[in-house]
Formats: structure tokens, sequence, C-alpha cells
């Protein structure tokens, strides 16, 4: 089978769509099926690019991206979501596929949820498409802070429509197929989480008060549940330190960033208990990750959580929330100890339960260790998935030929007075110097 995989995340980019894209490909094509990531690459308008590993084709779309955000960037107000960046990246992804379809003999395309790239691939002419529930906005907008502006509109009508006209929908959490089935009043199947066990070997924690969590810094992630729980465990346990990596986002109230909203609100313990040490190289962070005592993923909600795994890979004592989808894999007091989300004296309890029992991490870790190398394997993982494939090319949906009809609400923002609007505004802003 040839499979697209149309995403907005690829190595080296970094992130959990990244993480996930690279598991699944190796697992695609280490099973012998021919693999095409369709993906931008934004930092150049150079011509597009195509690199064939092997059974790997990847499809680096950089002019085509560009002169379609060029096109649409006019009719939007810069930064926030950005529509503009959405569209062209469905626009792109489109363009590329139309063209190259019947020479790749594609047979399905898998496309991140993320912006809703999937609705401009639902076309009579192109294979049938299946959207990877990674979290979409509208799911995150209930717990990050959402500027409720043309652009949020527009993606979250976006991903609605990719939803709902997809040939098929993977969760890969009990969490987030419930969420999604009740958000789109349509069926949402199942599939094991794509990774690949690793074997990191035995490890000693390098300092037992020694916390970690890895994520971009941002609400859904259950920052603020983990600086209250940091600030009970300042007075209760002064010694532990809580380090925090990941990027910073826009996305606390007031559309402030959320290091600057964390330094004003929790500043006893904000860069002394909790400390933020953004992003950084995978290689410095997986020895982070080595010498942590326990692992804490504290979200209010995530659809999964590759931390998880890669904890479990390294035999760690996981602390995780029940709003996390890949709490779903674990049994609480067994391997992981599965606390409510939203609740920061559960979590400062949990936190110093387990650092006062060290045997008791030990075996939790040892367990967790376990449980993945027993249920995620590859046979299973690559099963699951193949048979959603072939569920959804026996059963594509009539589609029409050309863009899907639902697209033509985007018409409503592509016009004069609006581009003459926003062109106006720009120059404001860069007259006064606040471009």
């Amino acid at each position: 089978m040839t499979i697209c995989i149309a995403t907005d995340g690829f190595p080296p980019q970094v992130g959990g769509i990244a993480t996930f894209n690279k598991h699944l490909v190796s697992l695609l094509t280490d099973a012998g099926h021919k693999v095409i990531v369709l993906y931008m690459a934004y930092d150049s308008e150079e011509n597009d690019q195509i690199i064939t590993e092997g059974l790997l084709t990847k499809v680096i779309l950089r002019k085509t991206y560009q002169q379609h955000y060029k096109q649409w960037q006019g009719y939007f107000r810069p930064g926030g979501y950005d529509a503009a960046n959405w569209i062209a990246i469905g626009m792109a992804m489109r363009q590329w596929l139309l063209s190259n379809n019947n020479q790749f003999n594609i047979d399905v395309i898998e496309a991140s949820d993320y912006g809703g790239c999937g609705i401009f691939l639902c076309d009579a002419s192109l294979p049938p498409v299946i959207i990877t529930g990674h979290g979409s906005l509208v799911q995150l907008s209930r717990y990050n802070y959402s500027n409720n502006d043309d652009s949020y509109r527009v993606v979250c009508k976006l991903e609605e429509l990719s939803f709902i006209q997809a040939d098929a929908v993977i969760a890969h959490s009990q969490v987030n197929k419930l969420d999604l089935e009740k958000l789109f009043k349509r069926h949402i199947e199942s599939a094991t989480i794509p990774w690949i066990n690793k074997d990191t070997g035995d490890n000693n924690p390098a300092d037992k008060n020694k916390l970690l969590v890895i994520g971009g810094l941002q609400p859904a992630k259950g920052v603020y549940t983990m600086a209250e729980a940091m600030q009970l465990l300042s007075i209760k346990q002064p010694g532990v330190v809580l380090e925090w990596i990941g990027g910073d986002t826009w996305l606390a109230p007031g559309q402030q960033k959320v290091s600057l909203y964390l330094e004003k609100k929790y500043p006893s313990v904000w860069q002394q208990n909790f400390i933020w040490k953004n992003e950084q190289p995978h290689g410095t962070t997986q020895n982070d990750l080595l010498s942590a005592s326990l692992v804490i993923i504290p979200s209010a909600f995530e659809t999964f959580s590759y931390v998880a795994l890669e904890a479990a890979a390294c035999k760690k004592a996981i602390v995780i929330t029940d709003k996390t989808g890949a709490s779903g894999l674990f049994t609480h007091g067994k391997d992981a100890w599965i606390v409510p989300a939203d609740d920061p004296a559960a979590l400062a309890e949990a936190i110093l339960h387990l650092i006062s029992n060290p045997e008791l991490c030990k075996q939790l870790g040892e367990n967790a260790y376990q449980m993945v190398q027993h249920e995620l394997t590859k046979e299973k993982i690559i099963s699951e998935r193949m048979a959603v494939y072939s569920r959804a090319i026996q059963s594509q949906k009539q589609k029409e030929k050309g863009l899907h009809p639902g697209l033509s609400f985007l018409n409503n923002y592509r016009t004069p007075a609006r581009k003459y609007y926003y062109c106006i505004r720009r120059f404001l802003k860069k007259l006064t110097g606040k471009s």
C-alpha cells in the first residue's frame, strides 16, 4: 500500500506531531509500505523538494506554500492562529496531490487535524482521507486562552469540516475518542498509538527530588495546576524542584506569553521551585529525563502524550492526570500514579508520597516499561492501522470533484475591503513602531 501522510509536523521539527509521524513512518516502511510525507518548510521560498530514501519519499513544500500564503495573508490580522497559514497549508497540499497522485499511485491519505487541512483533500479526484485526531483547536481552546477573532473562527470551521467529511477519523485514546464523537457526532476509529519500543538501559536518578515536565508551556498541558502544586510543595518540601522543558506560547489570558503570566501570578516559585528551561536539543532533554526521579504529566486535557511512553521506556515513575489520553494505558498504583486533572492538592500529595517512597517509584518504573513493551507491539500497531485504511478505502464517501462546497465560506473573507483594512492597519503599526 502507498500512504501519504499530510502533516504540519515532521523531523527535524520537534513536538508531539513530529514524534508521531516519525514513529508511524518507521513502522509503515518497516512493514514494506511506501510512504509519502507531505509537509511544509516555512523558512525559505526556494523550490519545493522531493527526497526519496528507500520506501520513504519526503515532499517539502516551500515555494508552493509561500505562494498560497501570500495570496491569503492580507485578509487576516497577523498573529494568533493565523488562518492564512492553515489555508495555505491545505491549498499547497491539495495542489501537489492533484498533480502527483496518479504518478505515485497513492491509496490513502492520513492528514493531521490541526488547522483543518483535510477538508482541502476531500475530492473525488483524490484517495480517501483519514484524519488523525491529535487535538483540534476547538478542543484545546477550552483550556488555552483563545482570541475569538476571524482567524480563530475560520480555523475551527476548517477543522469541523475535516472531521465531518473525512472518510475516517482515528483517535489513540478513549479520552479523545469520546470527546471527538461528542463534538462531531460521528463514529471515531480507535487505534494504538504508533510507537517503536526501545531499551534505554537501567539508570539511577541523579537527584531524588528532581521533578520533570516535558511539553509546551500552555494551560491545556496543566501549567497552572503544576505551578499551584509547586507552591504547596515549596512549603511542605522546600528542596523539591520542578524543571519544565518546552517552548513558550501566547495562550495566557489576554493573549500574552504564558511565561510572563506565570512570573506575575506565581512569583514565590517561578524560576525557583518551578524552573522553566524553554526548548532545548533532544539529547539534552533525554539526559534530563534520565536524571529525573519523577516524570509528571499534569495536563488539563491531552489527546495522548508521548512523554508518558518516553518516560516508561526509561523506567521512570510517572504521575499522570486522568484527562491525559495516555493514562488509559496505565493502572493506578501498578505502573503509574493517576491523579485527577485540575487538582493541585492531589498532584502535590501524589508527588510527596512518591518521593518519600523510592522503592515504589522504582517498581512503578519497571512495571511501566514492561507494560509498554507488551502492549505496544509493531504487529498490533500496524494491523490496527491497516484495518482502518482498508475500511476507509472500501467505504469511501461520494465526493464531488473540486473544492468541497463547504469551503465556499472562505469567499466571505477574501474581499477587497478586508485587504485594504489590514493593509492600512499594518502600515499604521509600522509607522508608530508597534509592528
